[in-house]
C-alpha cells in the first residue's frame, strides 16, 4: 500500500497537482514509518519528490531542507552497502535527487558544476561504512523544527562546499591550460559544463537525450562493425557521424584544430549512455577528411575523480604483463597462445614511468601482485581477460603460474580479491585486454 501511495504521489506531481501530491506523500510517510529499513529507496525518492513539490510551489528553503534530508539519507545508505557492481548500478536510481539539486542552483553555473563534483564523491563512499550522525524526519515526512534548522545549516555547508570545489578545480585546470567538459543529463536535456580559462559556463545542448542516444548507438554500431581486407578504411558515413557528434557535443573552442605538437589536455566527465561516447574519435576536420580530436587534444576521461585532489608523493605504479594464461585456464577457455603485441605496450608504459614496478612473464604471479598492489599509485594490466558467458559479472584476469604448487584460485584475479583489498592509495586502474568492459 505504501508503494502504491508513493506511485500516486508521483502521478499527481507529474500532472501538476502539488497539493494532492503532498497529501499522498504524507500518507506514504505514515505507512512507511515502520518499514524504513526495507524501503530505503522509496524514502529517498520521497525526499526528492517532496523537495520538488515545495520548489514548484515556490518554497525554496523547504525544498533545500528535503534535498539535504535526501542527501544525508543517501550517504547513510551508500556507505553501508557492499562495494559491489550491484551497488554502483543501484546508485544510478537516485539521479532524480541530483536533478533537484541542479534545479535549486540553476542560477549559478559554478554551483551546478559543483553539484557534479559533489555527486561523484558518493561513488568513492560506496561501502565506506562511515559513522554518520543521521537525523530522521518526523513520521509524517515533514521535518521538525530542530531538523529544519540543522538542514538549513547543512544547506549552507553544502553550497559552500560546492563553491569551494568549483573554485579549486577551476584553478587547477587553469594552471594546466586545460579544458574540462562535464556532461549531465537533466530530464531530457543534456547539460554541458565547460571549464577553462578561469571560467565555468553551462550550455544546454541543442538536442534531446533520446535523440543523442540514438546517434551514439548508431555510431558505436558502425565503429564495431566487422571490417574486410587487410587495410583499415574508415567509411565516410562513420566520419560524418563523428563530425556530427563533435558539432553537437563539443564547445566551439575544441572544434578548431590546435597545435598537434603541444596537445593540451581535455578532461571528459560523463555518465549513463554518455559514458559510451568515444570523444577521442570525434572528427574535427573539414568536409571529406577525418581529423580525430585525439590528434590535437590529450583526451582524459574522469569518472569519479576530483581533478584538484591529486598530490604527488604516491608510491610507484605496477605494470602487469602476461602474454599467456596458465595451462589450466587455457584448457577451459579459448585463448590465443600468445599476445606478443602486449609486450610492446608494457615496455612503452614502463618507459613512460621509469619508477613503475613491472611484473612480466613468470614474475606476473598472484603472490607478487598481492604483495604490492595496495601501495601502488596505479595498476596497469596488459593481459588476457575473460568473462563467463553464463554469468557476465564473473570476470577473471589470468596470471602467471605460481612458483609453488597452489590451487587454481592462485592463477587468476577475480572480484573476491578486489573486494578484499584496500585501494585507498590507488588512483587509477587500467584494464587493457579483451572482455575488460
Amino acid at each position: 500500500e505504501a508503494r502504491l501511495t508513493l506511485l500516486e504521489a508521483r502521478v499527481e506531481y507529474a500532472r501538476g497537482n502539488m497539493q494532492a501530491a503532498e497529501e499522498a506523500l504524507r500518507k506514504f510517510s505514515g505507512l512507511a514509518s515502520d518499514f524504513e529499513d526495507s524501503m530505503y529507496n522509496e524514502t529517498i525518492f520521497r525526499d526528492y519528490l517532496l523537495g520538488s513539490v515545495k520548489l514548484a510551489s515556490g518554497y525554496v528553503a523547504e525544498a533545500f531542507t528535503y534535498l539535504i534530508l535526501g542527501l544525508d539519507r543517501l550517504e547513510h545508505y551508500i556507505t553501508s552497502r557492499d562495494a559491489s557492481a550491484h551497488s554502483y548500478l543501484l546508485f544510478e536510481k537516485f539521479e532524480d535527487l541530483k536533478g533537484l539539486f541542479h534545479d535549486l542552483v540553476a542560477y549559478s553555473p559554478s554551483l551546478g558544476y559543483g553539484v557534479e563534483l559533489y555527486w561523484r564523491q558518493f561513488y568513492r563512499n560506496i561501502g565506506a561504512d562511515s559513522r554518520i550522525v543521521y537525523q530522521e524526519s518526523s513520521a509524517d515526512g515533514q521535518p521538525g523544527s530542530e531538523t529544519d534548522i540543522k538542514s538549513l545549516q547543512r544547506s549552507e555547508d553544502v553550497l559552500k562546499c560546492d563553491r569551494e570545489s568549483s573554485e579549486r578545480v577551476l584553478a587547477r585546470i587553469s594552471e594546466q591550460d586545460a579544458v574540462h567538459c562535464c556532461y549531465a543529463t537533466h530530464g531530457d536535456e543534456i547539460w554541458l559544463f565547460v571549464v577553462s580559462s578561469g571560467r565555468i559556463e553551462r550550455v544546454i545542448l541543442d538536442i534531446t537525450g533520446k535523440e543523442l542516444s540514438e546517434i551514439v548507438s548508431e555510431t558505436l554500431e558502425m565503429m564495431t562493425a566487422p571490417t574486410e581486407g587487410e587495410h583499415l578504411r574508415i567509411p565516410s558515413e562513420l566520419t560524418e557521424k563523428l563530425r556530427m557528434l563533435a558539432n553537437i557535443m563539443l564547445p566551439g573552442q575544441l572544434l578548431e584544430p590546435a597545435d598537434a605538437t603541444d596537445r593540451k589536455r581535455l578532461y571528459i566527465t560523463a555518465s549513463g549512455f554518455l559514458s559510451l561516447v568515444p570523444f577521442e574519435t570525434f572528427n574535427i576536420g573539414g568536409h571529406g577528411e577525418y581529423v580525430p580530436l585525439l590528434q590535437h587534444r590529450d583526451v582524459v576521461y574522469l569518472r569519479h575523480t576530483d581533478i584538484a585532489s591529486y598530490s604527488g608523493g604516491c608510491q610507484s605504479g605496477v605494470i602487469v604483463v602476461n602474454t599467456e594464461p596458465v595451462s589450466t585456464l587455457r584448457n577451459k577457455r579459448l585463448f590465443a597462445e600468445h599476445l606478443p603485441e602486449i609486450i610492446g605496450e608494457g615496455d612503452a608504459m614502463a618507459e613512460a614511468d621509469s619508477n613503475a614496478v613491472k611484473l612480466v612473464g613468470r614474475e606476473a604471479t598472484k603472490t607478487n601482485l598481492l604483495g604490492m598492489w595496495e601501495n601502488a599509485s596505479y595498476i596497469y594490466f596488459v593481459t588476457h581477460i575473460f568473462r563467463d558467458s553464463e554469468v557476465p559479472y564473473l570476470v577473471h584476469i589470468p596470471l602467471a603460474e605460481p612458483e609453488k604448487a597452489a590451487g587454481i584460485s592462485m592463477k587468476y584475479l577475480d572480484a573476491t580479491d578486489i573486494h578484499a583489498a584496500d585501494f585507498s592509495r590507488c588512483r587509477l586502474v587500467v584494464l587493457s585486454g579483451c572482455s575488460s568492459g
